[in-house]
């Protein structure tokens, strides 16, 4: 089985280029099993060559770039289309796997005339109403006349949601849940370097935001419901993440909290720390996990968390009840920052017995997201996508 799995980038791993990234490697690490990866973008930085060597050394020895520029024009885009067709008929792919927007309309209408099936990972809540732009109008068209394209959505409520949006509902979505890294089931706390390293107050009560830094992670709504607290609790309010500015709103966003943290005075409780690249320590460093996101179609930090043993405040949205299922989590309504503070003091209440139970229960409940039995599943997907037997697996010759 050869797959192509084309992505947008891969050296900031965030949640679906993350879930790429690891397929292609875990792929590469099964019998009978070949996974290239290609990159819309070029290859022209420090930061693509080091996370290239790292997958190169992981077993991903296949790693090829469509040298298209950040803010591509249309005929740019068109030659991204072309050089991608021209790839997968040199390669001769029994699959091509892609997620998110672009590389997915680039794969859907490359592929037009191809036998080979484009397998297109959900990864979000879409409606009409959030995702109404032309670059979806026209990746809708391109699914519709791509008569092999096929769907995995990461939870239920994201595959409902697709079906509504896509208007699809006649072609099948499998439902496969993200793969926690093996990382996360084995993390240990280092609480004291953390604390050396940030400068955080190593006795305080550790409140933990994991993400990218836009408005759609309710990023705002947590500093409101946590900042003004935050000193009489002797409490640390720590966002991981970078700021990401192509996100609508972010950017005033994030002015928005640090002129609010600088007039408060809450320097010495709420800190921006950036990327982690020991997140899964981390994560066992900390009193609690609070992910206020707006949307989100499965939260994989979330599912991390519960691996790690760390407790979890999420919003009440998307997939986030189907990860945290039969898990002590408390779910509240997106964008309130009174109820999220609420739940925060309730949470700091707890007795050491019920933060117990909470942890076990959490880690039984994350067993279900484990990184091989998602690779189990898209292997299988792959396979019976392959054995209809209408299916030629194999590209045609042809041209654009």
């Amino acid at each position: 089985m050869k797959i192509c799995v084309f992505v947008s980038q891969f050296h900031i791993l965030n949640g679906a280029e993350k879930m790429a990234a690891e397929l292609a490697v875990g792929l590469n690490q099964r019998d009978g099993c070949v996974a290239d990866i290609v990159c819309m973008y070029r290859s022209d930085s420090s930061q693509v060559e080091a996370a290239e060597a790292k997958l190169k050394q992981q077993g991903v020895s296949g790693i090829y770039y469509l040298g298209l520029p950040l803010g591509a024009t249309p005929l740019q885009l068109m030659g991204a289309i072309y050089r991608f067709r021209k790839h997968l008929l040199a390669f001769r792919y029994d699959a091509v796997e892609v997620s998110m927007t672009m590389p997915s309309l680039i794969a859907s209408i490359a592929a037009l005339g191809m036998k080979t099936p484009i397998v297109s990972g959900v990864h979000s809540i879409f409606s009409q109403q959030r995702h109404k732009t032309y670059k979806h109008k026209l990746w809708k068209l391109a699914l519709w006349l791509n008569r092999n394209a096929e769907f995995y959505a990461v939870s239920h409520a994201a595959a409902d949601a697709w079906k509504a949006f896509s208007g699809l509902g006649a072609r099948r979505t499998r439902v496969i849940y993200n793969g926690i890294a093996p990382a996360f089931f084995s993390a240990k706390s280092n609480r004291a370097a953390f604390a050396a390293s940030y400068h955080l107050d190593e006795g305080a009560y550790w409140v933990l935001f994991v993400s990218r830094l836009t408005a759609e992670k309710g990023v705002e709504t947590l500093l409101d419901a946590v900042g003004p607290i935050a000193a009489q609790n002797n409490m640390q309010l720590i966002y991981v993440g970078d700021p990401d500015f192509n996100v609508a709103g972010t950017r005033q966003a994030v002015e928005r909290m640090k002129g609010l943290v600088h007039e408060k005075q809450w320097q010495r409780h709420v800190h921006f720390i950036g990327r982690c690249e020991t997140i899964a320590s981390l994560m066992a460093s900390a009193d609690l996990l609070v992910h206020p996101s707006l949307h989100e179609s499965f939260s994989l930090v979330v599912a991390e968390a519960l691996a790690v043993g760390t407790p979890v405040i999420a919003s009440n949205v998307g997939g986030i009840p189907e990860v945290v299922e039969n898990a002590q989590v408390k779910l509240v309504p997106p964008d309130d920052a009174i109820r999220l503070r609420e739940a925060v003091m309730e949470q700091m209440a707890q007795s050491e017995e019920q933060i117990e139970e909470q942890i076990r229960l959490g880690k039984q409940r994350a067993v279900r997201f484990t990184h091989q039995r998602r690779i189990d599943e898209m292997v299988d997907y792959f396979a019976f996508i392959l054995s209809r037997p209408s299916r030629n697996n194999s590209a045609e010759e042809g041209g654009l």
